[in-house]
């Protein structure tokens, strides 16, 4: 292909070197759509913001298309910004590398870069204790020890989905900035259902304040009553078929669940469900047994569950499960730049699966 954390203190960190590249990356997708949309909102004046502001996917774009968009003058304003979703795609060559480290460091200080890094985590043993370890964009990665660099212009930012523990106060969190409240026990449970998932949590909560009227704190009866995730749809099932190859089964049960859930919260479900195997998928390969997802593993939080989860991982080999959770990535990139919906490539990933 190629021949604000706080924004603030981001320009502020060096007086030799404003930065003006900035790296998302992890595996909470919502947290970092909505620091996406804050910088984009900070860094560009709203009056022209329609010619100052591209927005491309690295798997797609052609270099010409990023490097006008990236080198070129704004246009009646002091800054343009631009947003690369999926920037490593392409840059698989050590020469392709260096080319893309030359853009980079000729980049005009008058473009905000922004490259958005969907990522995942493994667990993985050293020195006698687990440490999670970045698969896409690790401490290792030429572009990770680039931006490390003094001479550097870029800022690292990593998005990682609230544990267990953390993600109760995530949603009152949420809840308070969105102008209603939650119950602490309401926003337990809600917590036990979704997870770690951001985005399916950021639904339920804005369903959930609107069910009251945000007239009150959202209670256990309320969350009971109208998250699915009380009475879940059989995304089970449906993930059974694609690991058998019955694609034909996997794409009835879908139909079925899109008749009772919206496709992104049903998307969100899937994405959970696919991130859940390939965290159990590798405790299997390390030996490892209920017990120990039942700690590594933040949606797991009972034997049943575990058993079930590591009964279906089974079925699945690592590499293929990291196909699925990719595809997944790039349906979310492709869904954000309109180029289509969740129901339809969700559909198109499972024909694909069919033996």
């Amino acid at each position: 292909m190629w021949k604000r954390g706080n924004l603030l203190s981001d320009q502020a960190s060096s007086a030799k070197q404003t930065k003006t590249i900035y790296i998302l990356h992890g595996d909470d997708e919502y947290s970092m759509s909505r620091k996406v949309a804050e910088m984009v909102k900070y860094f560009a004046d709203p009056a022209t913001a329609d010619l100052n502001v591209t927005r491309l996917n690295g798997a797609q774009a052609s270099e010409e298309e990023i490097r006008t968009a990236a080198m070129s003058m704004p246009f009646l304003a002091k800054q343009r910004v631009v947003v690369i979703d999926n920037p490593l795609a392409r840059l698989t060559s050590k020469t392709v590398q260096e080319q893309f480290e030359d853009f980079l460091n000729r980049l005009p200080e008058t473009t905000v870069l922004i490259l958005v890094i969907d990522d995942y985590y493994r667990n993985v043993p050293i020195k006698g204790q687990w440490r999670k370890i970045w698969q896409v964009f690790g401490e290792k990665h030429w572009l990770h020890q680039w931006a490390r660099e003094p001479e550097s212009r870029a800022v690292i930012r990593t998005y990682q989905m609230p544990q267990k523990g953390e993600m109760t106060k995530w949603i009152m969190k949420q809840a308070e900035d969105a102008g209603g409240a939650f119950m602490p026990v309401a926003a337990s449970v809600l917590a036990d259902y979704v997870g770690g998932e951001t985005r399916v949590a950021s639904l339920e909560i804005n369903k959930l304040l609107t069910y009251v009227d945000f007239t009150r704190p959202v209670a256990v009866e309320d969350v009971e009553k109208l998250t699915p995730y009380a009475n879940p749809p059989n995304i089970f099932e449906m993930v059974d078929a694609m690991a058998a190859g019955n694609g034909a089964q996997a794409q009835k049960v879908f139909h079925e669940l899109l008749d009772a859930e919206e496709p992104p919260m049903l998307f969100g479900m899937v994405v959970r469900q696919f991130r859940l195997l390939l965290q159990a998928r590798e405790i299997l390969d390390e030996g490892g047994d209920a017990k120990q997802a039942m700690k590594e593993i933040a949606e797991i939080r009972s034997k049943f569950v575990a058993d079930k989860a590591l009964r279906q991982a089974r079925r699945f080999r690592m590499e293929g499960l990291e196909t699925v959770y990719h595809r997944l990535l790039e349906l979310d990139t492709a869904v954000k730049l309109g180029e289509t919906n969740y129901a339809l490539g969700i559909d198109l990933l499972i024909a694909g699966m069919k033996k």
